[in-house]
């Protein structure tokens, strides 16, 4: 079924700048309402500005959360917003070596595993030094 410009940016603005419901909605598929899109610049600002609604929308839900007390939208805001006053999300990884690289990495401090664990200390646990 084909649409119209007018019809597209209802539809947009209806689902909040999710394409895929705005197509169920428009009897389209996902790829021609893209290619729509692509084609026409009010198409393309219903698009921007139903996404910029629905993430005030969002954010408004995290502040209210925040007020409430609410941890787990505390911990969310200071993760992502509260970088400049040394809130930051940590992020541990293991990494695992076959016995290949392992191999390897000892060989390359002169096969000496004392020598390897003495590099180890010294960058200390963080592996910063």
């Amino acid at each position: 079924m084909k649409f119209t410009i007018a019809q597209g940016v209802a539809a947009i603005k209806r689902h909040g700048g999710i394409l895929s419901l705005a197509a169920l909605d428009l009897q389209v598929s996902r790829q021609a309402l893209h290619q729509r899109i692509r084609e026409s610049a009010e198409l393309q600002a219903a698009v921007e500005e139903a996404t910029e609604e629905t993430l005030d929308i969002a954010e408004g839900h995290v502040v209210k959360g925040v007020r409430r007390g609410d941890r787990t939208m505390v911990t969310y805001y200071l993760d992502r917003k509260g970088g400049k006053r040394g809130y930051k999300q940590k992020v541990e990884t293991e990494a695992a070596l076959s016995d290949r690289d392992l191999t390897a990495i000892v060989a390359a401090f002169g096969g000496d595993i004392e020598k390897l664990r003495a590099a180890r200390d010294t960058l200390g646990s963080d592996g910063k030094g």
